[in-house]
């Protein structure tokens, strides 16, 4: 199996994460949709490229985390096959959702609920970890 590493989690998870964090800030609407556009097509490609080199899959993140992998006796996260092809699909729902929808009703707050679906989202493809299902199925 793959050793997957922390950064490597939160660098997928960073886009839509930092889309989030800057729709809270003083930004115009307009180029919060240019920035987060910018984000979902490099996280697309991104994903994209990993799924189709393969490098993903049977990539697990273990290590340090003290009590947390054996409470669902499993590594946090952890990718599979399916997994692995659900990554870019997620990213494109988020470039197609912030791209096509009219800027009427797409505004700051809208831009940080499509950012934040697709956070949890990926967060949820990334693991089969209890835990980190249950949190982010929650949200």
């Amino acid at each position: 199996m793959i050793e997957l590493t922390l950064s490597a989690v939160l660098s997928l998870l960073a886009a839509p994460g930092l889309v989030a964090l800057a729709s809270l800030v003083r930004i115009e609407a307009e180029t919060l949709r240019r920035g987060a556009l910018v984000g979902a097509l490099g996280l697309f490609l991104a994903t994209s490229a990993l799924a189709l080199s393969g490098e993903l899959r049977g990539a697990v993140l273990s290590g340090g985390w003290g009590v947390l992998p054996r409470l669902g006796g499993s590594s946090l996260f952890r990718v599979n096959a399916l997994s692995e092809a659900l990554l870019p699909f997620t990213a494109l729902l988020w470039l197609i959702t912030v791209g096509v929808t009219p800027r009427a009703f797409l505004k700051r707050a809208g831009i940080r609920r499509t950012a934040i679906s697709a956070l949890v989202t990926l967060l949820a493809f990334l693991s089969d970890h209890p835990l980190v299902l249950g949190v982010s199925w929650t949200l």
